[in-house]
């Protein structure tokens, strides 16, 4: 219903487009293209389609017209004023703008009034990058004023109602699904990817690089990666060898492993570093996968990353804020895997670790460190192994590190894999569980021993008491019989008497 209506207001709108006061000079700009065209994979504008939309980040370009010709003369652009007013969605614009751009190849014939280069003029508008998915509808007015200058190409006012639907392309109809292109693309269930719990994208930039997540009840995302050298960053480092890997820092709902290929003959020697909106710097101790011939990174978020043959200041940034120099190694892609933070408007935290004398080392610290081998998420690598101070003077003045540099190691989403060990604190707490345990065990097993025990003595004092009752009851008997005996002899006596 909403494209509908859009559509319908397109139409109203374009009844009155370029609506403009009598132009002064024969030569002068007469209007502007109802159309839009959007620039090709090699950066010309492609005039054999007209766009239906505009994806967020990119740029409508409105061809400039004299009558039915396209505009080339720079003399007829001179003093152009441009202004712009927006009734809907005007925070999706960007700038406004009249400039000169070269068509593509396929396009040549489709220019009318134009000799020579294939370069014309173009009223541009230039949309912000947003990680929105759903389509919104952007209504407004752009004014073009040329009230000066040479009087043959003069015009008073070009009013133009500007009506264009903003959206990705779906990923089915860019590179395929499962393909993530180069301008980002919508990629939602059975539009772009299915639900499993390995899902493998790939890149159309490169095609050696994949993510594996598990999509199951992952949303629409908007998704897209090229591999395109950073100029600025590359004047920071004349002399290192890099490779980019620029993703537009979309983010799934769970973490998954991200693998980057190097160089032909790489072996896990080069550095990872992760760049962030702003273009500063962050080590990533990514490991290296021998069968995939790729670096492994643990992460939710497809955002930019750098492999360097050098070491990069994790201070610097493509703004040129600060630098460092570099200095050669091998030591890249040893260590855990790691999860790359989504980028972050405020600073990152200082790079460089505590310096130690070095006349004395330093003391142990009386507690042993933690047993996992996964650094804490709440600092850096540096220093997880912290160093105390000796308690003597120092006879050196103290150095800092001359490379300093942060490694990466934060977790953005709940993942057991990723779970650091138990603390010593927790091993604690069950070695006293267990002796408990084993105590309770032990005073059960002895008051069931003493029972028995004491059952068994009364056993053995009452058999002894019932044997001499049985004695006594005899001899009594026996008494009885020799006392009838002395009887009856006694009554013997007397009767022989």
């Amino acid at each position: 219903m909403k494209r509908i209506l859009a559509g319908l207001l397109a139409l109203a709108m374009m009844a009155s487009t370029a609506v403009f006061a009598s132009a002064e000079g024969e030569n002068a700009i007469t209007g502007i293209s109802d159309s839009f065209y959007l620039v090709d994979d090699d950066g010309y504008v492609d005039l054999t389609r007209a766009a239906d939309n505009v994806p967020y980040g990119e740029t409508a370009y409105f061809p400039l017209k004299e009558n039915s010709s396209h505009v080339a003369d720079s003399k007829k652009v001179e003093k152009i004023k441009v202004s712009d007013k927006w009734e809907e969605n005007g925070s999706y614009v960007g700038k406004v703008e009249v400039l000169r751009k070269r068509v593509s190849a396929d396009s040549e014939k489709y220019l009318s009034g134009v000799s020579g280069n294939r370069l014309i003029y173009f009223l541009a508008i230039e949309t912000e990058q947003k990680s929105a998915t759903k389509d919104q509808d952007l209504f407004g007015r752009v004014t073009l004023k040329q009230t000066t200058g040479d009087k043959e190409y003069r015009f008073d006012e070009i009013a133009f109602d500007v009506a264009i639907e903003l959206g990705y392309v779906s990923a089915s109809k860019s590179e395929g699904e499962g393909i993530i292109p180069i301008k980002p693309a919508s990629f939602s269930k059975r539009d772009g990817f299915e639900e499993e719990s390995d899902y493998t994208f790939e890149f159309a930039a490169e095609s050696n690089a994949s993510f594996v997540v598990n999509t199951n009840g992952q949303g629409t995302i908007v998704l897209g990666m090229d591999i395109d050298f950073d100029d600025d960053i590359g004047d920071e480092y004349p002399t290192a060898d890099l490779y980019f890997y620029n993703g537009n820092y979309a983010q799934f709902n769970r973490t998954g492993t991200l693998y980057l290929p190097g160089p032909s003959g790489d072996e896990g020697d080069y550095y990872v570093y992760a760049i962030d909106s702003k273009g500063r710097l962050s080590r990533v101790d990514a490991e290296w996968d021998e069968y995939e011939e790729c670096y492994a990174i643990r992460t939710n978020i497809l955002g930019r990353y750098v492999l360097s043959d050098e070491k990069l200041s994790t201070t610097s940034s493509s703004s040129g804020s600060s630098s460092a120099s570099s200095s050669s190694g091998s030591e890249g892609g040893s260590g855990e895997l790691v999860v790359v933070p989504p980028p972050s408007s405020t600073a990152p935290a200082s790079s460089t670790t505590q310096p130690v004398s070095s006349s004395t080392a330093p003391r142990p610290s009386s507690t042993p460190p933690p047993s996992s081998s996964t650094p804490s998420s709440s600092e850096p690598e540096s220093s997880s192994e912290p160093e105390e101070e000796s308690s003597e003077p120092e006879s050196e003045p103290e150095e800092p590190e001359s490379e300093p540099e942060e490694i990466i190691d934060v977790d953005t989403e709940p993942d057991d894999s990723d779970a650091p060990e138990k603390s010593g604190l927790g091993a604690f707490i069950w070695v006293l569980i267990i002796v408990a345990l084993l105590a309770v065990a032990a005073a059960a097993g002895f008051v069931l021993y003493a029972s028995r025990a004491g059952s068994s003595k009364k056993r053995r004092r009452s058999a002894p008491r019932s044997g001499r009752s049985r004695r006594r009851g005899d001899d009594y008997d026996d008494y009885d019989e020799e006392e009838y005996d002395e009887d009856d002899d006694y009554d013997d006596r007397d009767f022989r008497r």
